[in-house]
């Protein structure tokens, strides 16, 4: 069997680090209607490391696959279909799904799918009760604001001092075993809260919406070929046609955003730069990252 271990933060946490121990989690999560996921690593994403894969149950159960010790045969083992079936089958509870799906999509060919990001709900909740709804929040300050505890907080800082630690050092940590006891806390800690989220968003949470808004956020990272100017895709704003969605239409022209690359409705905008004016394609989202950034003045005019 997997090791595990208690928590007053979890009713189980087992490390899966053998093939045949994903064959038998896999069998296990399968009889979910809904899990958590999350992954971890330096640098995750396409262009970094994907170490811990994270799911957790609705029951407070924690299974930490350790994807550094076993790589594509953890997913070869069952965990690809699992993490590809749809909404239907299985819903991922997820925060910010965006560079998860990159990292699993480049790295071991995982084509992540039937998410419900909770990012989305948090901040479509604070559109309909008509609060500022452009910067998103992170999984730490929805914690705060939603389901806060003294015991989660202190978990999820002693985990942040290690990681930031190690990258004031130039060091990495998330490939290094065995993990200590702060970091699968840390890690488990995300899982478990997601479930707590959706208790408070549930009533209020149009679930088709959100699950078709985050079948465009799965894909937002992902399909880039090569990533725009770091500004552009990183950044606190939440990105244009993810709440509303954008069916391309063949009889209306579509341009490339000059930022994020992405593909709108013709538009144009004015921008003032050095005194200078020049005229470029620009969605609002962009717009805003320019204005805040580079402190210029907001355009006219933003994509439909």
């Amino acid at each position: 069997m997997a090791s595990s271990s208690r928590s007053t933060l979890y009713e189980n946490l087992k490390l899966v680090d053998t093939v045949a121990k994903v064959k038998t989690t896999v069998k296990e999560l399968r009889r979910q209607k809904e899990i958590s996921v999350d992954c971890e690593g330096n640098n995750l994403s396409r262009e970094g490391t994907l170490d811990i894969l994270i799911i957790g149950t609705v029951n407070r159960k924690v299974f930490l696959f350790d994807i550094t010790k076993m790589g594509v045969s953890a997913f070869d083992a069952g965990l690809r279909d699992l993490l590809e079936s749809g909404c239907d089958v299985m819903a991922k509870l997820m925060y910010d799904c965006r560079n998860d799906s990159d990292a699993l999509m480049h790295l071991y060919d995982v084509k992540l799918a039937g998410v419900l990001d909770l990012q989305l709900v948090e901040i479509d909740s604070r559109r309909k009760s008509k609060q500022n709804h452009w910067f998103l929040k992170g999984l730490k300050k929805s914690i705060e604001v939603y389901d806060h505890d003294e015991k989660s907080e202190r978990t999820k800082k002693n985990g942040t001092e290690q990681i930031e630690d190690a990258k004031r050092n130039g060091t990495t940590i998330w490939d290094k075993r065995p993990l200590s006891p702060d970091l699968k806390d840390y890690c488990a800690v995300d899982t478990v809260k997601l479930f707590s989220l959706l208790k408070v968003f549930r009533k209020k949470m149009e679930r088709e919406k959100m699950l078709e808004a985050s079948e465009r956020y799965v894909d937002y990272f992902r399909s880039y070929e090569t990533f725009p100017e770091t500004k552009f895709y990183r950044h606190g704003f939440l990105p244009d046609e993810i709440l509303r969605s954008n069916p391309r239409d063949p009889k209306v022209q579509y341009n490339d955003c000059q930022g994020c690359k992405k593909k709108f409705k013709r538009a144009r905008l004015d921008l003032v730069n050095a005194g200078e004016k020049k005229r470029a394609n620009f969605c609002s989202c962009c717009s805003r990252i320019i204005t805040r950034i580079e402190n210029q003045p907001i355009p006219s005019q933003s994509f439909a």
